[in-house]
């Protein structure tokens, strides 16, 4: 029940702990190869715990949604913004829209 649950949380929060950490000692790291390296996996890790985090709070009814929209976020990264190649503000434009789109999905 509320033991476990209590304990998934922490994990999940230890996840997002760990990627923030990385991405703040990627700033401070002075290899360029070893501070991107870095950025990168605690980019990672901060995204995936967020995931996480959403498919713990959604209903269960709402979970294929979770994963029709990280697949349709991952073809379109993949396939379209790259080959764009939009700047960041546009990226920005795009992720908000999309959040809206699912959000009314759901």
């Amino acid at each position: 029940g509320t033991v476990e649950a209590r304990f998934v949380y922490v994990f999940v929060l230890g996840i997002l702990f760990t990627g923030v950490k990385d991405l703040l000692r990627s700033q401070v790291m002075s290899s360029a190869v070893d501070s991107g390296r870095l950025k990168s996996r605690g980019l990672w890790e901060v995204y995936s715990g967020v995931v996480l985090l959403v498919a713990l709070l959604f209903r269960a009814h709402n979970l294929p949604t979770l994963a029709c929209c990280l697949l349709v976020q991952t073809i379109m990264a993949q396939f379209i913004w790259k080959k764009l190649h939009y700047d960041a503000a546009q990226t920005t434009i795009m992720h908000y829209w999309f959040g809206q789109a699912f959000f009314y999905f759901q």
